[in-house]
Formats: structure tokens, C-alpha cells, sequence
């Protein structure tokens, strides 16, 4: 018997869910202005990070393309011993290096040591791969630059 009565003192209970909607939408009914201005700053907020995020994609995308260009005259002036295409490429990897991106940056040091090492430069070219081995925490980067201070000795 006990249990009925506190059966029905529930079932007429207002449901916790009606309560929190209604209580909101008299709160809302309320403060309309300042929900409303609220609303719009979140919404700026979240378009400003959005297009953030869409710049560091570019600008990441444009390093890629900056550094498969270098590592591409970087070919050609192997394989056909050309000084113009080695001065280019070394001025592409140049301003990909600035950039100071962690994994692009450290690649195009590791092109602009095999540059000087084809100019002669070995000691510099030595320093510059021990540098990005000690400094990199990529791992692949760290074997990448091993293996390239190998192939200068």
C-alpha cells in the first residue's frame, strides 16, 4: 500500500526533464538579449578557430609542395650536373628551413647538408646532419640523418 502512494506522489511529480526545459525557456525568456549576443560570440569563436585550422592546412600544404619541389631540382642537379638547378634548390630549401616546421624543416636541412657536401663543404655538412640527429625527436628523421652522415664520411 505503501509503495502505491509513492507510486502516484511520483507519477504526479513533474518530470525532471519538463522541469529543466521549462525553467530554461523561461530563462531564455528572460535574458533573450544577452542569450542571443552569447550565441553569436560562440558562433565567431568557433568560425575564427575553424579558418585558423584551414591556414596552418595551407601553409602546411604549400611546405610540402615547396620541399618536393627542392627534393626534385635537387635530383635534376644530380643527374645532369646542373649548378642553376642546384642554386635553386637550395634557395627553395632555404625558406622551407625558416619555417621552422618540426618534420619539412629538418628534411630540407638534411637536403641543404647533402648541398654542401656536393660543394665540398663536408665539416659544415657533417655538423649540420649531427645537429638535426641530436635535436630531431622524430625517429625516422634521427635514421634518416644517420644514415646520411654515413654516406658524407
Amino acid at each position: 500500500m505503501m509503495a502505491k502512494k509513492q507510486l502516484k506522489r511520483e507519477v504526479k511529480r513533474p518530470d525532471l526533464f519538463m522541469h529543466v526545459l521549462w525553467r530554461s525557456y523561461e530563462f531564455l525568456k528572460v535574458h533573450s538579449k544577452m542569450c542571443v549576443l552569447g550565441g553569436v560570440i560562440l558562433a565567431t569563436l568557433i568560425a575564427a578557430f575553424l579558418l585558423y585550422l584551414s591556414y596552418l592546412e595551407k601553409k602546411n600544404d604549400e611546405l610540402q609542395y615547396k620541399l618536393s619541389e627542392g627534393a626534385r631540382l635537387f635530383r635534376e642537379s644530380l643527374l645532369k650536373e646542373d649548378l642553376a638547378a642546384l642554386l635553386r634548390c637550395e634557395e627553395i630549401l632555404r625558406t622551407v628551413e625558416k619555417e621552422k616546421k618540426a618534420g619539412i624543416s629538418e628534411i630540407a636541412k638534411i637536403y641543404l647538408a647533402k648541398i654542401k657536401e656536393k660543394r665540398g663543404d663536408k665539416k659544415e655538412a657533417e655538423k649540420l646532419i649531427r645537429n638535426i640527429r641530436e635535436s630531431s625527436k622524430n625517429p625516422v628523421i634521427r635514421e634518416i640523418a644517420e644514415r646520411t652522415l654515413k654516406s658524407i664520411q
